[in-house]
This record gives structure tokens, sequence and C-alpha cells, in this order.
């Protein structure tokens, strides 16, 4: 009798330990992004910056469909101003442009909640805030002097000319296919809004706030 308790105990253990195995994976994602910052007001010669972004994530798996995500990420955004100037209002196209970018680095830790539907190649669908942390930023202009001739200057220190600190929320669509057992693959677009004031750092400026799209590559390893 006791043989057959400890027999029946040992099998919903084993049963039990099963069910709880692979809930918990742990990957790396990164891609390529487009940033740019948006505002209530017009903001004149703004346009995006292209950079990109690469994390470490967690994910755990309450039920087949739904999940937890989160992770540690860095995210490159900023955006693009252009400068144009008159170089001879004589000629037939007096106006010269350049194109400066605006960078600025983030740490940025997402919380999101994925619906994932599907057999072999799975679709998935997933949404939730996002906290940044800024480390970073500056910027290279090449502007024209007064007789026309072009020259660069950079700075590399403009991050307290912005806020530090930066919430919003993402949004996500994605497939995923497991490729062995434990590893899985996943390809993911994803749109960043950021909800803050970034700091502008130009005069009598409206408040301004990231926005950025990435295409995210992912692997993740079933613990």
């Amino acid at each position: 009798m006791k043989k057959a308790l400890i027999i029946v105990i040992l099998i919903i253990a084993s049963q039990y330990a099963k069910a709880q195995d692979k809930k918990l994976e742990l990957g790396i994602e990164g891609g390529p992004n487009s940033s740019d910052i948006y505002s209530s007001s017009s903001l004149m010669n703004v346009g995006p910056a292209y950079h990109f972004s690469i994390g470490l994530t967690g994910q755990y798996n309450i039920s087949e469909t739904f999940s937890i995500k989160t992770g540690i990420g860095y995210e490159k955004k900023g955006y693009t101003l252009a400068f144009s100037y008159v170089t001879n209002p004589a000629s037939p196209d007096p106006f010269y442009t350049t194109y400066n970018p605006f960078n600025m680095d983030y740490m940025v830790i997402p919380i999101e909640a994925r619906m994932t539907f599907g057999k072999k190649i799975k679709f998935f669908v997933d949404a939730g805030p996002y906290l940044g942390f800024m480390t970073g930023a500056k910027t290279t202009i090449t502007a024209l002097d007064s007789i026309g001739h072009k020259y660069s200057f950079s700075e590399n220190d403009m991050i307290n000319r912005y806020k530090h600190f930066d919430f919003g929320a993402g949004a996500g669509i994605g497939l995923e296919r497991a490729i062995s057992e434990r590893w899985i693959i996943d390809l993911e677009v994803r749109l960043n809004y950021g909800f803050l004031n970034n700091g502008y750092p130009f005069s009598n400026s409206p408040s301004v706030e990231n926005e950025s799209s990435n295409i995210l590559l992912g692997l993740r390893y079933k613990i």
C-alpha cells in the first residue's frame, strides 16, 4: 500500500513538474528602426532618422495563448532636422539644404501582454507600456559660412538639453516558429509612442514626444 501511494505521489509530482516546464523563455532580439518626433503643433523641417535597437527578453507563458513579456534593451532614437541656406539669390537654384541627425540613446524596459495563435507557424500580437532612460544624445551639424563654404561641427554631450525619462506604450504583430524542442525564432513589427515631452532643445518649442517603428528578429530558449 505504501509503495503504491509513493508511486502515485511520484507520478503526480512528475506530471506537475512537466506542466511547469518550459513556461519561461529567455532570448535576444534586435533590428533596424525608424524614429521621429511628433507634436500637437506643427514642426517644420523635421524628418525621421534610421537607427537600430537590441535587447534581452524574458517571456512567461501563462497558457498556450497568453504570455507576459519583458526585458531590457538599448534603442537608438532621434530625428533629422533640415537647414536651408541661400547660396546665390541670382542662381537658378539658390537654396542649399543640409540634413542633420539628432541622435538619442535610451535604455528601454517594456512590459507587454502577448496573445499567440496557431500551430506550427504561430501569429502573435502584443501591447503594453515601456519605460525609457536616456543615456546619451549628440548631433553633427552641417552648415554654410557667409561665403558659401560648407563646414561641420559636432555636439557629443547634448543629454542635458533633453528630458532624461521617457514613458510610453508599444504594440506589435509578428510570426514565430519553433526550430527545435527548446528554440524559437520570431519576427515582429512594433510601434512605440511616447507620452512625455522629450525636451526638444530649441527655444519656444512645443511639447514634443518620441515615436519609433522597429523590425525585430528574435531568438528564444525555453527554460
